[in-house]
């Protein structure tokens, strides 16, 4: 098989996942939430394509950072890893832990520069703010930018290092 499509394939199982989870994180939030512990229902704004849009791009970025981690892993407890670890400290500085006004200048800065921060703020201003398709599609084409790179980078490390088996 092609290394096109190895990786293709693992783009769209991956994607599936994340739909998913998504999918079962949003049922949790209006229904399972609310019966268990009397808490309002989960808002999900009132445009369902914006919606979408913000979880495909955000499930696109995160199947390209998992692929980029495999990619440049050699095993996979490394991978595991450095993958966790990643992800908890892009986690700290997107605004996922504390708010990011409460942050000191230097972290809200580079924070604006993680993909993680741009899906969670796509979720900000869809289910908060009651955003449309136009409000989050700056940061949407950012997350998908970073998919576009990350496909790149990780094809090119399977290409150079010609492993039969390309990852994880």
């Amino acid at each position: 098989m092609s290394l096109g499509s190895v990786m293709g394939a693992k783009v769209l199982l991956y994607l599936i996942v994340c739909l998913i989870q998504f999918l079962f994180m949003i049922l949790i939030g209006i229904y399972l939430f609310h019966l268990l512990f009397d808490l309002p229902r989960l808002a999900i704004g009132s445009s369902f394509l914006a919606l979408v849009v913000a979880t495909l791009a955000a499930a696109f970025a995160a199947v390209g950072f998992g692929l980029l981690v495999g990619a440049g892993s050699r095993s996979h407890a490394q991978a595991a890893l450095f993958g966790s670890v990643m992800v908890v400290i892009l986690g700290i500085i997107s605004g996922t832990f504390l708010p990011i006004h409460l942050m000191p200048k230097t972290i809200q800065m580079i924070s604006s520069f993680s993909p993680l921060r741009w899906g969670i703020d796509n979720y900000l201003e869809l289910f908060i703010r009651d955003g449309t398709l136009i409000d989050i599609l700056p940061r949407t084409l950012w997350l998908l930018l970073f998919f576009i790179f990350a496909m790149l980078t990780s094809m090119s490390i399977f290409a150079k290092r010609n492993e039969p088996n390309i990852g994880l």
